[in-house]
């Protein structure tokens, strides 16, 4: 299991999750899929705590689009089941029916 020492120990299960889906990061057709995504289960800040790295950008930013998701078009459908087969395969099904989310 991949760790990072820049995201709460509470966030390393969804950190390893996203890096396994997204080894090389994610990138800006992917990131508006993952954040609906992550959007349903998680608060703000923690999707800011953890999308930050992984999409290269400023924490404050990704507050910013979590907070105001929604008063934009939504990602395409086919684009979000796409990153949920990514998701699924590396444990996030698992990871939100093991939580209680």
């Amino acid at each position: 299991m991949e760790r990072n020492d820049k995201v709460p120990d509470y966030l390393q299960d969804i950190y390893t999750i996203l890096k396994c889906a997204f080894p090389n990061g994610i990138n800006e057709d992917e990131y508006w899929s993952v954040l609906s995504i992550l959007h349903q289960i998680m608060s703000f800040w923690t999707i800011a705590d953890v999308l930050s790295i992984l999409a290269n950008k400023n924490r404050s930013e990704v507050y910013n689009d979590a907070s105001g998701f929604g008063s934009d078009a939504p990602p395409n459908t086919e684009d979000v089941e796409r990153v949920k087969s990514k998701l699924d395969f590396c444990g996030y099904e698992e990871w939100v029916n093991k939580n209680d989310i």
